[in-house]
């Protein structure tokens, strides 16, 4: 029975870190913090907590990197030097944009890249080029080879600057002529036409458009008889 009093008597009065404070009152057990400073008022004084300025007596720190989890960007991820590149308040270990502020770390693809730095927020493209260098990854760019401004008038998936027929939707985009001028709207489609003519605005382009006679129609097909003869009939009255 003494041994045991003596036993509880002596855990009463230690004091492992030595800094004058028994354990049973210390707020820092193990690290000598005589002054016993506890600015967020959490119980855990100021030098053993790992998150000394916000309130957090469970002191967690999962990463075990010396920031505790509610006050660490990267809770998961060990970060000791804590460096935050945008200042954007998320450490560069587990930003998504870490060249870029991006607070709110928004993936709606859910690559690893962050809406805000990522050239197809919407479609997922890890490691995808952007060839034309125009911001925006092939993997969802409507001209992949051509830098443009990702206008699609036709809703074809095609952007204008090289849709074949950036007014008629034409996911196609065949040009068997090779003029330039897609299928969908060629009005020469097997006949290089690349001025689109059509004269009498029939539909044909002038290029391809042909009479019974086999020769190229002009500007007057489609005009009546008289009207043709009328110059001739007016040089005989003369």
């Amino acid at each position: 029975m003494l041994g045991w009093l003596v036993l509880s008597a002596l855990a009463t009065e230690a004091d492992i870190d030595a800094d004058g404070v028994v354990d049973a009152d210390d707020n820092c057990v193990y690290v000598a913090n005589a002054d016993q400073a506890d600015s967020d008022l959490d119980a855990v004084g100021d030098a053993c907590d790992t998150c000394p300025d916000v309130y957090d007596p469970d002191n967690v720190d999962t990463d075990g990197d010396g920031a505790g989890d509610v006050c660490d960007s990267c809770p998961d991820d060990p970060d000791p030097l804590h460096v935050d590149d945008d200042d954007d308040g998320i450490d560069d270990v587990c930003d998504l944009c870490p060249g870029t502020p991006d607070p709110d770390q928004r993936d709606d693809d859910e690559d690893g890249v962050g809406n805000t730095c990522d050239g197809c927020p919407y479609e997922a493209d890890t490691d995808v080029p952007d060839s034309d260098g125009d911001g925006v990854s092939d993997a969802c760019d409507v001209c992949p080879d051509l830098e443009d401004d990702q206008a699609d008038a036709d809703f074809d998936q095609v952007g204008d600057a090289c849709d074949v027929c950036p007014d008629d939707h034409d996911m196609d985009q065949e040009d068997d002529d090779g003029d330039g001028i897609g299928n969908a709207c060629d009005v020469c489609q097997f006949e290089p036409d690349p001025d689109q003519r059509d004269s009498d605005r029939n539909g044909v382009g002038d290029a391809c458009e042909k009479d019974a006679c086999g020769c190229h129609t002009s500007s007057l097909d489609g005009l009546p008889l008289v009207v043709l003869l009328l110059p001739l009939l007016r040089r005989r009255r003369e």
